[in-house]
């Protein structure tokens, strides 16, 4: 009776088993979802003076892209070469090869005093990108005092 009893388990778990097999086929295994809360930025294309540039932001984890952004221009930032002609004072940028010319008159028409000890901002729309003439990193006096120097 014992024997026959043992045969009887062993039969109805193969028949488990193999209606297990059968019935779940072919089904997608469970993968635990990422909750995506490693992330890295990854700039794509780096933005220059004038055109904007391309990031991405990705999970470390399963590398699903989360969002694509575009980073802002960074804009100029001039400086003072030692060339003035009749166009004006010759400004070069110190990051790309523009070049712009201005009259004294108007780096004077630009010049604010809330620029005054600051350093110059990349910025597209900034006047202090024009300001720093001397290249110190800083806007002040000494900047101003090359500007009252064009106009003699």
């Amino acid at each position: 009776m014992k024997k026959k009893t043992i045969i009887i388990i062993a039969v109805f778990a193969l028949l488990c088993t193999a209606f297990s097999i059968i019935a779940f086929a072919g089904e997608t295994p469970i993968i635990p979802i990422c909750s995506h809360r490693n992330k890295t930025e990854i700039v794509e294309t780096q933005p220059t003076c004038t055109t904007a540039g391309v990031a991405k932001e990705q999970c470390t984890k399963c590398n699903k892209v989360l969002s694509t952004y575009s980073v802002p221009a960074l804009g100029h930032k001039f400086c003072y070469s030692g060339v003035h002609t009749q166009e004006g004072a010759k400004l070069d940028c110190e990051y790309c090869d523009e070049t712009e010319y201005y009259l004294p008159a108007q780096l004077e028409d630009m010049w604010d005093v809330s620029f005054v000890n600051k350093a110059p901002v990349r910025s597209l729309t900034d006047a202090s990108a024009y300001l720093d003439l001397n290249g110190d990193g800083i806007i002040n006096a000494k900047d101003y005092a090359i500007i009252c120097k064009l106009e003699n």
